[in-house]
């Protein structure tokens, strides 16, 4: 029988009364907190007993369901507390950091800007590097035309590029180009800027560059262009030399796991997307194979090796589709002001979203038309899939280091920007949704659910995500 015993290189705090209170781990820069549960477990955890031994003295001594001590075990296990758990993963977490990380990208994506001018304004543009403020200001930009400055402010220590009052970038030119471009060249301009809209991700398997979806050309723009691929040494050249790794503890419900785990679930997800599927299909598939996959975890024998092998055989899980998208979308609906083109958006889907569940609920004529506007071919179907598909490779779907809140965030992101989609459609007299109006839709509703003040209405609601993903996809 299998015998756990701790790393030891795990470094141990203590509280005031001298009980073990947590872990440091040196090599993942992580500190994990020891509740009651665990640290019985890891006593009992002593070589002598097997694992089954353990849980059942624990459950005695504390007084608690096996159940719950299984899972304590199960929660230290998955964040790599014992020997033998995560060998690869912590093997890649040695090489990262001995040699800078390689950039990693999306297969087939690529971006081509199209000049909206709409990245150029209402953001805060910075903070503005050194490096790139000393080149800045050795330009003539009085001589360019490019106004008397200042070109710059400085907010709690860092720079910024100004806006103007209407909250346009200072060299934001009234034909939406950009001056400073226009002058000196696309080299020019801060890094933030030539990178825009892509951003960079720092894991164990390289620095993941990927487009961040709120380009206002997105259904074009990530069409566009070159592949990512091609642009490697252009936009390595844009990344700092060194970056701390990003490798956290994600939480998939009440379950911590270690960033390597979701790693593999982010690869099988996005292996899933990888065919020409419908938008309805892509959510319906990116959703069943994280629930799959999470599940997996949750029921994986408990032993070093056992999370790897059960990610490894998981199947796409499918849920019931339920009243949970309702709900979102009615907190949501109280967090934000009607008002607008994202309040239009927001009314509307709740408006479709009951009409689903209750059949008594007639919708308007204005309604009932925007809901017959055909939403399907390449134009709308391989934009969202793209958006899916990058969020799944990114940490788009790690919502506060939650993946389920992140799936809820997407599910009900994706309804939105279907409805937002047909509704511009139906405005502008269009029986079918065009790319531009997956564009406008996907940039407002994308930028709308940035804001951190409605994180907390995912999370509340992540133990309903696959049920959400499922009444989601249903209504696309």
């Amino acid at each position: 029988m299998e015998r756990l015993r701790r790393r030891a290189d795990l470094r141990e705090e203590r509280g005031p009364s001298g009980e073990l209170a947590a872990l440091h781990d040196p090599l993942l820069a992580r500190r994990i907190d020891v509740g009651p549960l665990a640290r019985a477990l890891l006593a009992a955890l002593d070589g002598e007993r097997s694992t089954e031994e353990a849980i059942a003295a624990v459950a005695a001594a504390e007084s608690a369901p096996s159940e719950a001590v299984a899972a304590s075990l199960r929660a230290l296990l998955l964040v790599l507390v014992f020997e033998g758990a995560g060998e690869e993963t912590l093997a890649r977490v040695r090489r990262a950091a001995a040699a800078p990380p390689e950039l990693v990208f999306l297969e087939g994506a690529r971006f081509e800007c199209q000049g909206s001018g709409a990245c150029c304004r209402g953001y805060q543009f910075g903070p503005v590097t050194a490096r790139d403020r000393e080149r800045l200001l050795g330009f003539d930009l009085v001589g360019a035309g490019l106004g008397e400055g200042p070109y710059l402010v400085e907010r709690a220590g860092e720079h910024f590029l100004r806006t103007h009052e209407d909250g346009r970038c200072v060299f934001l030119r009234g034909d939406a180009r950009c001056g400073l471009h226009a002058a000196f060249g696309a080299a020019a301009k801060p890094a933030f800027c030539q990178l825009y809209p892509l951003r960079a991700l720092p894991t164990i398997e390289g620095w993941k560059v990927h487009d961040g979806g709120e380009c206002a050309t997105s259904a074009v723009s990530g069409r566009s262009g070159p592949l990512l691929e091609a642009e490697r040494e252009r936009l390595r050249a844009l990344l700092p030399e060194k970056c701390a790794l990003e490798h956290p503890v994600i939480h998939l419900g009440a379950l911590p796991c270690d960033m390597g785990y979701v790693l593999a679930m982010q690869r099988a997800a996005v292996a899933a997307l990888a065919a020409p599927l419908p938008a309805a299909a892509a959510l319906r598939a990116l959703s069943r194979v994280l629930h799959g996959a999470v599940s997996a975890l949750e029921t994986a024998p408990l032993v070093p090796g056992a999370p790897e092998r059960a990610l490894a055989a998981a199947s796409p899980l499918e849920a019931p589709a339920t009243d949970a998208l309702v709900r979102v979308l009615d907190h949501l609906q109280a967090a934000f002001s009607l008002r607008g083109p994202f309040g239009e958006m927001l009314s509307l889907a709740l408006h479709l979203a009951v009409s689903r569940i209750d059949s008594e609920i007639v919708l308007t004529h204005d309604h009932a038309a925007v809901a017959r506007v055909a939403a399907s071919g390449p134009d709308f179907d391989e934009p969202l899939r793209y958006t899916m598909r990058t969020a799944a490779f990114g940490d788009a779907l790690l919502l506060e280091k939650r993946l389920l809140a992140g799936v809820a965030r997407l599910a009900t992101a994706s309804f939105l920007i279907a409805t937002g989609a047909r509704l511009r459609a139906h405005r502008e007299g269009s029986p079918a949704v065009r790319a531009p109006d997956v564009s406008f839709a996907q940039h407002t509703v994308l930028r709308a659910l940035r804001r951190t003040s409605v994180d907390a209405i995912f999370v509340e609601h992540e133990a309903s995500a696959w049920s959400l993903a499922e009444a989601a996809a249903q209504g696309m």
